[in-house]
């Protein structure tokens, strides 16, 4: 099977729906498209919406749009309205990370409309102001 755009984006939200369901949470998804985030997990205190999101590294970053864009070219940022968790997953590399919005504040900080996650260091070794993929990865 050829994989699209749209086939890697379902796959990601599986990937999610299933790391969510073997750590004790119940899985719901969104009726039609329009939400602004791809599932609703209870975790048995709570009901936490998720936003999923599939990238591929690019000379060793991750980088992902911290908006959305509508076909007039608007675009609209991300806020905690939107969603409560991030979930990031790498099809080539069969990892992810998860992100609440104190992680995303954080790294908001040095990048208001894009984050980048580093999976390899930098090439001075530079550490400060340099988000790492592993501070957030989960083990799928």
């Amino acid at each position: 099977m050829r994989k699209n755009s749209k086939t890697i984006g379902d796959i990601a939200e599986l990937k999610a729906a299933t790391y969510f369901a073997e750590n004790d949470c119940y899985v719901m998804t969104p009726f039609g498209d329009n939400a602004p985030y791809d599932l609703v997990i209870d975790d048995h205190t709570s009901l936490l919406k998720v936003q999923v999101k599939s990238r591929n590294e690019k000379n060793g970053v991750v980088e992902l749009h911290l908006y959305t864009q509508d076909k007039r070219g608007k675009k609209t940022l991300f806020t905690e309205k939107d969603f409560d968790l991030l979930f990031i997953y790498l099809p080539n590399q069969k990892r992810a990370c998860l992100l609440n919005w104190d992680d995303l504040n954080k790294i908001k900080e040095n990048a208001s409309e894009n984050m980048r996650l580093r999976l390899i260091p930098t090439k001075n070794n530079q550490k400060k102001g340099v988000n790492f993929f592993k501070d957030y990865e989960i083990v799928l």
